[in-house]
């Protein structure tokens, strides 16, 4: 069972971006598959995603620099190593937001799971994730299709 760490570098490291969102996975590149560690760059405008919260995974957040915006039932500005933390279960949409004119990084940490069902308050959407699979209902259960999400 032994083995050294792995010294990830981050040149290596898949990247993902979208949306003014990029996303450089680190987890992905050392090998992990019981939790997620990204690191998350928002730029001017970009928000982290549709406001959501997830039935089964865990989710932190340490902000490394710049001032997003927390948007759940309020708004609150974090600072640079301050900690958020988002329990499974907890039924608050979140997201993060960049107003400012400079770029926001922080780190992502979360359990990666592979079934959960991720909740989007703001867009009547459920998703519903086994495995690579997705599935989308409305929060009434109804099915929906991934061209809808929005």
């Amino acid at each position: 069972m032994g083995g050294a760490a792995m010294i990830v570098d981050p040149g290596l490291a898949p990247v993902e971006n979208r949306d003014g969102v990029s996303t450089l996975r680190l987890s992905v590149a050392g090998g992990l598959t019981q939790f997620g560690a990204y690191v998350e760059t928002l730029a001017a405008g970009a928000r982290s995603s549709d406001r959501h919260w997830h039935s089964a995974e865990d989710e932190l957040v340490l902000v490394l620099s710049g001032t997003p915006v927390r948007v759940e039932n309020s708004e609150a500005p974090p600072h640079p190593g301050d900690r958020l933390c988002w329990p499974s279960g907890q039924s608050t949409g979140h997201q993060l937001q960049n107003r400012s004119g400079a770029e926001v990084v922080y780190l992502t940490l979360g359990t990666r799971l592979p079934r959960d069902i991720i909740h989007h308050p703001d867009h009547d959407l459920i998703t519903h994730k086994d495995g690579a699979a997705r599935r989308y209902t409305y929060a009434d259960g109804r099915p929906r299709s991934a061209g809808e999400r929005k």
